[in-house]
């Protein structure tokens, strides 16, 4: 990168934190950086069967599945999913999570217009290009979100990687092929009716097409202007000739599943069929009045608030506190790290080590593959990281690790409370057999401290044990062996 390029990307990275300095509420600095976020990356990834366009949001959180959407035929994944993603609500669910759009081929913006005579790839290719776009981007497992044909395409994907789908969204589903009298009036649609006219009638419900509503029009425009009309048409040919999934009780999905249809809907009756073949246990279904044909359009606040539920229900926050007392207060020791920060020469630098943690691979830390040396986990309560603590201290062997959960330490313990790290740290030291007991009076000498202990059980975990401010007196400090937790 030479020279001026350089001191452009400083003088607009050093302009961005200047307005979220001097323009914005604290609260505002993350809805600019949500902006920039919206932009997303664009991939190309090449897969055994051909080529899929994927772009990807947010920053990338390792310790959470991503959210992979697939869309409808005539969309692409901006027209299918940009009203559902971008509202406010959705954007609070979805801020902890990757989210990954993945079009069909040809299916982007911008895409290549196929030959005459192209062979299209069929529903069950498509969905065997899937299994790249997860090796591409390392992730384990994803949370699918798709819409018609992209719906099919994602169910196809998780009864063939189970253990790649950790819960299944479907927006008008149809797993069933078409039957001889589908076949028929589809062939008299062809000859009575105009491409455009066969996919509205396949996104849109009879009386939303009747009103010929601002979503109509602007849908209708769209698909009778667009450039990749003949792509367009393979991919429906494509859908028009999808296999039955034969799901049934005993051949069904593996994970929870949310199934979605608005009343009225083209495919309100496939999906309260495909309602009716599934684990019961483990499926939602939700019919939204007047939502028409597409509710991730008509109804984005229903839809955000029954996905949060949903993604609650599997165990996710829709929401993990990231430091917001602290962000709030907006501290001395915030100022000065955002001082800091918009006047570093070095901001270039600091954004390269950032992307590269945010890269990071999977250390696959288990029980059977874990330190071989004593280990003090440190984190705040309410810090950003403090779930993956958590989890980090759950996979730790218990008589080697100590846990310090710290009450009012925030994101920077070692910053905001010294003393009691400090603390800690001698204890820690000292049960590896580096520090004299008589070294460790501080506590008794110059501070009306004790340190009381409070013993559970965490499944097969060791005795815990409880660092807490309060009268005078004094224990022996706990050993490596113990999982501690400072709080006051």
């Amino acid at each position: 990168m030479g020279p001026v390029r350089v001191k452009q990307r400083n003088e607009q990275s050093l302009r961005l934190v200047e307005l979220y300095h001097d323009c914005y509420a604290v609260k505002d600095v993350e809805i600019a950086a949500r902006i920039l976020l919206d932009q997303g990356q664009e991939h190309r990834v090449e897969t055994p069967l051909g080529v899929l366009h994927v772009m990807v949001h947010g920053a990338g959180n390792v310790r959470r599945p991503a959210i992979l959407t697939f869309h409808d035929v005539g969309m692409d994944s901006k027209s299918c999913f940009s009203t559902l993603f971008k509202f406010e609500e959705m954007q609070e669910i979805v801020k902890n999570f990757t989210v990954v759009h993945v079009d069909a081929p040809g299916q982007e913006d911008g895409a290549a217009i196929y030959p005459a005579g192209y062979q299209y790839a069929t529903m069950d290719q498509i969905s065997d290009m899937l299994p790249a776009v997860l090796q591409y981007f390392n992730f384990r497992t994803v949370i699918g979100v798709g819409v018609g044909a992209g719906a099919y395409i994602l169910s196809k994907f998780t009864l063939s990687n189970p253990e790649a789908v950790e819960g299944l969204v479907l927006i008008n589903v149809d797993t069933n092929a078409r039957g001889w009298m589908d076949w028929a009036a589809q062939k008299l649609s062809n000859l009575t009716s105009s491409l455009t006219d066969q996919i509205l009638s396949h996104l849109f419900s009879q009386e939303e097409l009747s009103a010929n509503t601002e979503l109509i029009q602007t849908h209708r425009a769209r698909l009778s202007k667009a450039p990749n009309l003949i792509n367009i048409e393979l991919f429906w040919k494509s859908y028009q000739g999808r296999r039955d999934l034969d799901i049934e009780r005993n051949n069904t999905f593996k994970c929870p599943v949310m199934l979605v249809v608005g009343d009225q809907a083209p495919y309100e009756e496939a999906a309260v069929e495909c309602n009716s073949k599934l684990d019961p246990t483990t499926t939602s279904f939700l019919k939204m009045a007047d939502a028409g044909g597409m509710p991730q359009l008509t109804q984005p606040s229903k839809l955000t608030e029954a996905f949060k539920y949903f993604i609650q229900g599997m165990g996710y926050k829709s929401s993990i506190p990231e430091n917001c007392e602290e962000l709030s207060a907006n501290t001395e020791l915030i100022q000065t790290h955002r001082a800091r920060l918009s006047k570093a020469p070095n901001l270039i630098n600091i954004e390269l080590f950032w992307k590269s943690y945010q890269g990071r691979r999977d250390l696959d830390i288990e029980r059977n593959n874990t330190f071989k040396c004593p280990v003090m986990l440190v984190v705040g309560d309410q810090a950003p990281y403090e779930e993956a603590a958590v989890e980090c201290n759950s996979k730790l062997d218990p008589t080697t690790t100590s846990f310090l959960k710290m009450a009012d330490a925030g994101g920077m313990p070692q910053l905001t409370q010294p003393s009691k790290l400090t603390e800690a740290f001698k204890y820690f030291i000292q049960g590896m057999g580096y520090m004299a007991s008589s070294c460790m009076t501080r506590l008794s000498r110059s501070r009306t401290t004790s340190l009381s202990s409070s013993y559970s059980m965490e499944g097969s975990r060791s005795r815990s044990r409880t660092l807490s401010q309060g009268s005078q007196g004094g224990q022996l400090p706990p050993s490596p062996s113990h999982t501690m937790e400072v709080s006051c």
